[in-house]
């Protein structure tokens, strides 16, 4: 399990951090911050869940965010507080994560 630090790049660019994702992962949501998920090889789909509190006494969730196999295009997941909450969450991921690569990064 890792708590996945989040990410600022400046506007001239910079390269990111990413981590091989694990099932209890943790992100911190907020407002413009986003998790980014990379599946580039020949894992198959992989999908994220996202536990959400409950809304007026009222269980919600999980949304679960399927990520493509062999896709050069990275899945990004918005993470607002006003979603997801303020607190840390963790993530359970289904499928081979092999050389799947997760970042938090922020949303300009």
């Amino acid at each position: 399990m890792a708590t996945y630090a989040l990410q600022s790049p400046p506007h001239a660019g910079a390269a990111l951090t990413f981590v091989v994702p694990a099932s209890g992962d943790q992100v911190t949501p907020g407002q413009g911050i986003g998790l980014m998920i990379i599946n580039p090889t020949g894992n198959g789909a992989v999908t994220v869940s996202l536990p959400m509190p409950a809304s007026d006494g009222v269980t919600v969730g999980p949304r679960s965010v399927s990520c493509a196999a062999n896709s050069a295009n990275p899945t990004i997941i918005p993470l607002p507080s006003a979603v997801y909450g303020s607190a840390p969450i963790a993530l359970t991921y289904t499928g081979t994560l092999t050389t799947v690569q997760a970042a938090l990064i922020t949303i300009p």
